[in-house]
């Protein structure tokens, strides 16, 4: 598996697990802890119509990092986790905060902190870009479309068409599904979107809430 080929076990562990997943390989090892994902939560996603070119975001990456930068997003990791767990939700976005690649990665979407801070303004307890981009991810237990419709809107101002969901976390992670043979091949990619990710609803359609 991807994960054992030494590639993005930050992605693999979740998709196949479920929930929230700290995950880390040691000697070629993989460890991975799952606790539940808050059920109070939701993520907003906003996907802007064009991509980040992953290769060229890397490049924007300093070779070191000031000291001081390591220990704020170090502190931060522990901060979120602690309070995904103990429901601390007005921690979430000082937790969010980040100076080890977002601040880099904005010479490839400027509008980036604009479109961060209407989610925050609209509701959300806290956003960041997801990954390497370019989706924008907030966090929030209320409010979910007023987030998202502040997300929307300040991209059309900057000129930046995409597309918004809103995403619940799923527990349980990758499952088998018994499904007649001859629909095997035709649903294979639509179970994957299905189970590996946020959310059971099939890719661009939005949760009801």
């Amino acid at each position: 598996m991807e994960a054992e080929a030494g590639k993005h076990p930050d992605n693999v562990a979740p998709a196949l697990l479920g929930g929230l997943v700290a995950t880390t390989s040691v000697d070629g090892k993989i460890h991975a802890v799952k606790t539940p994902f808050p059920d109070a939560l939701k993520a907003v996603i906003f996907t802007p119509s064009f991509p980040m070119d992953t290769v060229a975001g890397r490049k924007l990456l300093p070779s070191s990092y000031p000291k001081a930068d390591v220990t704020f997003n170090t502190g931060r990791v522990a901060l979120l986790l602690t309070a995904l767990q103990t429901g601390r939700y007005e921690l979430i976005g000082e937790a969010m905060q980040d100076r080890l690649h977002q601040p880099y990665r904005q010479a490839l979407f400027p509008a980036m902190p604009d479109i961060i801070d209407a989610a925050i303004a609209a509701g959300a307890h806290g956003a960041s870009l997801s990954g390497g981009g370019s989706s924008l991810i907030a966090l929030t237990s209320s409010h979910f479309h007023e987030v998202l419709r502040a997300m929307q809107d300040t991209a059309r101002d900057f000129g930046i068409k995409g597309t918004g969901r809103i995403l619940r976390a799923d527990q349980q992670g990758a499952r088998v599904i018994n499904a007649p043979r001859s629909r095997v091949r035709k649903e294979a990619i639509a179970r994957y979107e299905d189970h590996y990710y946020w959310s059971p609803a099939r890719p661009g359609k939005e949760i009801s809430l």
